[in-house]
Formats: structure tokens, sequence, C-alpha cells
């Protein structure tokens, strides 16, 4: 089995959008990127709360590896890493 890296975007302007990526870095990467261009400002402008990025152990232990909450209305990115079934 493979590892695999799940970017889901939940946006409450937008469908639920996910992305599989075969690297931990560039799925991180694609979720920063991923609130670049849903947020109202950009990530520099936004006053990110550390608590709203922060894991919890039960996350951790669901394969969480990133979590960032990006504005008011709870719209957020995560991505999780997973195993893939090789057929």
């Amino acid at each position: 089995m493979s590892d695999v890296y799940v970017l889901v975007g939940e946006d409450r302007h937008l469908d639920v959008q996910v992305e599989v990526f075969t690297d931990e870095v560039a799925a991180v990467r694609a979720a920063q990127q991923f609130i670049q261009e849903h947020a109202s400002r950009t990530l520099d402008e936004l006053d990110l709360d550390p608590e709203d990025s922060e894991l919890n152990d039960a996350m951790r232990a669901d394969g969480w590896l990133y979590f960032q909450v990006y504005s008011v209305e709870g719209d957020s990115v995560r991505v999780v890493k997973r195993k893939l079934n090789e057929a």
C-alpha cells in the first residue's frame, strides 16, 4: 500500500473540493494555495488564529497533517494522510 495525501477544502460558497497527492509537501502547499484562492484576503493579510490550525490528538490519530480555518464562517482546508490500496 502507498501513502496518499488528501486535501479537503470546505468553503461555504463552493462544493467540497478534494485533491489527492503522492507528496506531503505538495499537498500542504496546495492547501495554502487553496486559502489564497478562496479567502477574501491574502495569507499575509489574514489574521489567522493559531488555535484555528491546532491539531488535537484525535485529528492526528486519524491522519490529519495540516488544518487551517481561514474565515469567520468556518471555511477550512485540511490535509489527511491515507493508505491507497494497490491492485
